[in-house]
């Protein structure tokens, strides 16, 4: 049976995902990685997107999920008019000097699921998107393996991958607050790290991208987290 590891935002830092990666090959067997989004745009003097996304691009263990990131670059390279932080130009640098064409980055990013669930070890049912949840959202219950949800609503999507707000327009801090739901729910996004199975929520944010941040995975089979 897989063994599933989530992986938080990694943001451009290859030093720090290849010890987490390797880490993981070495140490969980069957694994299947599965990463909670914001693999580019990094904050820090270490950028290395090409290096990463090579990495996963055809790796049938691991799973990248959409998020605001992204979603940028992927807004960047259709032709829409974006705003060009230092993170994102860092990215369309490092992708600028690769042999990497940009209708193949273009293609990756649209075919990225925006909310994958699986069934642990445990029994239990973990439902992973970027930034935000919704019982609304259609996943399958009875199944092997992943789940993957691509097609969603603009409305849907942009919870999804920006999260949720309350009535007053400020930030929901979901993972606060306990869930009647029977599934856990697990995000990145919030440059937070918060695992509680009393409130059903795993948030895996721990800061990497931003000067001495960390890179955290949590390996559900063991319900172990570890940092880079």
């Amino acid at each position: 049976m897989t063994n599933f590891v989530l992986m938080g935002d990694v943001h451009s830092v290859q030093s720090k995902f290849n010890l987490a990666l390797n880490y993981i090959k070495e140490n969980i067997e069957d694994y299947h990685l599965i990463m909670l989004g914001d693999v580019f745009d990094s904050r820090c003097s270490e950028s290395n997107s090409v290096a990463i996304y090579r990495e996963i691009r055809n790796n049938e263990n691991v799973t990248v999920i959409h998020s605001n990131h992204q979603w940028k670059l992927q807004r960047h390279l259709k032709g829409n008019n974006v705003i060009i932080d230092e993170a994102l130009q860092r990215t369309l640098d490092d992708f600028a000097n690769s042999d990497v064409d940009d209708s193949e980055l273009y293609e990756w990013l649209e075919n990225l699921p925006f909310s994958v669930s699986f069934r642990g070890k445990d029994g239990l049912e973990y439902r992973c998107a970027h930034a935000y949840h919704s019982s609304k959202l259609y996943v399958q219950r009875n199944y092997d393996g992943i789940h993957c949800v691509h097609d969603v609503s603009r409305v849907m999507r942009d919870k999804l991958i920006y999260g949720g707000k309350d009535k007053e327009g400020n930030r929901l801090q979901w993972w606060k607050n306990s869930s009647d739901n029977d599934w856990i729910r697990c995000s990145g996004h919030y440059h937070k790290l918060e695992i509680s199975y009393e409130n059903k929520s795993i948030v895996l944010d721990s800061g990497c991208g931003e000067n001495d941040g960390l890179l955290s995975i949590f390996d559900v089979n063991s319900r172990r987290l570890h940092q880079f």
